[in-house]
């Protein structure tokens, strides 16, 4: 929780600084998914830790009344040990939206972070292609930094080239569909990063 809590001031500190700012650096993205698929998880995991406390709450509660029922005697309760996460205080000052990134990160972070939980679930179940999505093979940072440099940050048009690359049926056909798109040189430094996520997607 420590952590969690450490991501979000991180974040929020990393938009303020960013607030009357006329050209964000790409570091500032680069650092802001990171937090952000940080945070992600810590809340999953905060989540999941707080169900199966008030799953084995509820446990005990049942057994404490199908005891009463049969006449046994109620033990005594025991002091509650349940951690909730914290809430916002009413007369705690709310975080100023940035009006320069706020929306291009929102669309930013819906097209990185979705992938990105597809992929956990698929890792849990030992089937990473079953997602149906090369994304699910590119880290938060690899991801940015294609978009940047195959298409100078246009989100779109990297969308454009992966939904094609889903779509092909060999390492050869994304390949070539890569090329075609992209108008990269077969021996470009990350055509042959491309070329080695393709083997690993139809592996």
């Amino acid at each position: 929780m420590k952590e969690l809590l450490n991501n979000v001031e991180n974040l929020k500190r990393l938009i303020a600084s960013a607030e009357n700012e006329e050209l964000i650096s790409i570091q500032f993205f680069s650092e802001a998914f990171d937090l952000l698929y940080k945070t992600h998880e810590g809340l999953i995991a905060a989540e999941s830790e707080q169900i199966q406390r008030l799953r084995r709450d509820l446990e005990a509660r049942q057994t404490k009344l199908s005891g009463l029922k049969n006449g046994a005697p109620a033990d005594e309760p025991e002091e509650s040990t349940d951690v909730y996460l914290p809430t916002t205080e009413p007369d705690e000052e709310p975080v100023a939206e940035n009006p320069i990134v706020s929306e291009e990160v929102r669309q930013t972070v819906e097209a990185i972070v979705a992938p990105t939980a597809a992929a956990a679930s698929s890792a849990a179940t030992g089937r990473p292609k079953a997602a149906k999505d090369i994304r699910t093979l590119l880290s938060l940072n690899d991801r940015f930094r294609f978009q940047r440099e195959l298409f100078n940050g246009d989100l779109s048009a990297f969308n454009n080239l992966i939904e094609h690359l889903n779509e092909a049926s060999s390492p050869g056909e994304a390949a070539k569909l890569f090329l075609s798109i992209t108008h990269r040189a077969d021996d470009d430094e990350l055509t042959v990063e491309w070329n080695a996520v393709f083997e690993r997607f139809f592996a």
